[in-house]
């Protein structure tokens, strides 16, 4: 018993039924929203041949993350998290099902959908921080890295199947709407997931923190950790040019390769499949060479790959 709690098993948390419940609504979840980005980039190269238009696709998802990170981290410390995640997960189903009925309708335009598609993505930015921290709250530290390891496999099969599925259905459907649709739907296993957890209050006898207190803390940490200020730098600079791919795909695939919605579909897809091939490479390359070295083999790959 003793050695089975030294070394734990890689499937170990998900003897955990809420653990099980989280991996479950969470890959269902990233499933839909693979979906929906299929189907939302697809929509805009029928809406548009400029592939600027398209590229704003990437920028409407993408910068609610940058504008609101730390407003986001500070109100997952002040407001109770669980509440937060409800109200956040609520609002994107709803808009998600506007963006769909609008679809279907035919009344959607491109600055419709980019506007709703922001808007979807603010509830996100501002959720991200808090749902960072659940699995923390839910498993044993000992089982801590199992179980992020298991959410982060759960996230590359969505990665692999979701927007496989999400170019399948566009093409077959012609239309994006059940795509949003869809997408909308899969938030319900996420919010009967929270509605369900009976989360520990933790009361502190330390004054209610104010939201430009808590981003002062946040910006103070910052400034005085710089592997932390090393790594925000590595990754901007990773996604400020790696993100062209994946941004000017559906042009690609539609001008280009003069292929429909299944092939743009299955190119992403093969992206996340190549993602879950790496999982066991990835473990025994984590033996043989420290992070930073890893970290930049995978880089100069990735240039390659994209030239």
């Amino acid at each position: 018993m003793s050695k089975r709690r030294e070394h734990p098993s890689a499937l170990e948390p998900f003897r955990l039924p809420i653990f099980r419940g989280l991996w479950s609504a969470n890959v269902l979840t990233t499933i839909g929203g693979y979906i929906n980005d299929v189907g939302a980039a697809w929509l805009m190269t029928s809406l548009s041949s400029s592939p600027f238009m398209v590229s704003l696709i990437q920028v409407a998802s993408n910068a609610p993350f940058f504008l609101l990170a730390l407003p986001g981290g500070a109100l997952g410390d002040i407001l109770d998290k669980r509440r937060l995640l409800l109200v956040t997960q609520i609002a994107m189903m709803l808009l998600s099902a506007l963006l769909g009925v609008l679809t279907l309708l035919g009344i959607i335009t491109p600055a419709s959908l980019l506007l709703i598609l922001f808007a979807v993505e603010i509830f996100d930015a501002l959720a991200g921080p808090a749902w960072q921290t659940v699995i923390p709250e839910i498993v044993d530290p000992k089982e801590m890295r199992a179980a992020i390891t298991l959410n982060s496999v759960g996230i590359s099969v969505a990665r692999a199947v979701g927007p496989a599925m999400g170019g399948a259905l566009v093409a077959v459907t012609r239309t994006s709407g059940p795509a949003f649709l869809i997408n909308s739907a899969s938030f319900l296993g996420v919010i009967a997931f929270l509605w369900r957890w009976k989360r520990r209050s933790e009361k502190s006898a330390l004054p209610a923190e104010r939201l430009v207190g808590a981003m002062r803390i946040g910006m103070r940490y910052v400034r005085y950790a710089p592997r932390f200020r090393a790594t925000l730098v590595r990754i901007g600079a990773f996604i400020l040019f790696g993100s062209a791919l994946a941004t000017l795909l559906p042009v690609i695939a539609r001008s280009h390769l003069h292929r429909g919605p299944g092939a743009y579909g299955a190119l992403l897809g093969f992206m996340g499949a190549g993602a879950v091939a790496a999982v066991p490479l990835l473990q025994h390359a984590q033996r043989v060479m420290t992070t930073d070295v890893l970290l930049a083999i995978a880089t100069a790959i990735t240039s390659l790959r994209s030239m």
